[in-house]
């Protein structure tokens, strides 16, 4: 009788609490890789979808741009805008200036020479979508309609 009151048939107390710290140590390890995950995607989500709207930007930079142009050449431009739920930012300055190649007038007997038609612009754009914010910097060719000669 008494070999059958010292026989264990279960778990002690201590084992119990053991395991059980354990697995919750486990379930909060996981929850919070689960929930780092989920906000790596949601980052990654948003800058996929920032950077699916760059061209339309781009395109309506260009046309600022060259919209300016046909006004008043200027050597700064700067605008700002909301373009499929983006918000951007941008300015651009002269990098360089050329004139056309001159061109020979045979009845005067001279090279035509012209004023600076073509510009090189260095425009800068902070774009905004939800969470993420890039910034970029690119290039932009524009010219001025008109030619003016100088004399």
């Amino acid at each position: 009788m008494n070999s059958e009151l010292t026989r264990n048939k279960g778990f002690t107390l201590i084992e119990v609490l053991v395991a059980a710290v354990i697995l919750f140590a486990s379930v909060t390890s996981a929850l919070l890789s689960f929930q780092v995950a989920m906000q790596g995607t949601k980052k990654a989500t948003d800058k996929l979808l920032l950077l699916a709207r760059i061209e339309p930007i781009k395109s309506h930079i260009q046309k600022a741009i060259l919209d300016a142009q046909q006004e008043t050449p200027s050597a700064a431009l700067s605008g700002s805008n909301n373009l499929l739920e983006v918000s951007f930012n941008w300015t651009a300055e002269v990098s360089r200036k050329a004139p056309p190649v001159p061109r020979f007038d045979p009845e005067a007997s001279q090279f035509l020479r012209y004023q600076d038609r073509y510009m090189l612009y260095s425009v800068k754009v902070t774009v905004s979508y939800l969470s993420a914010q890039e910034q970029f910097e690119y290039l932009e060719f524009a010219y001025v309609p008109e030619l003016k000669e100088v004399l």
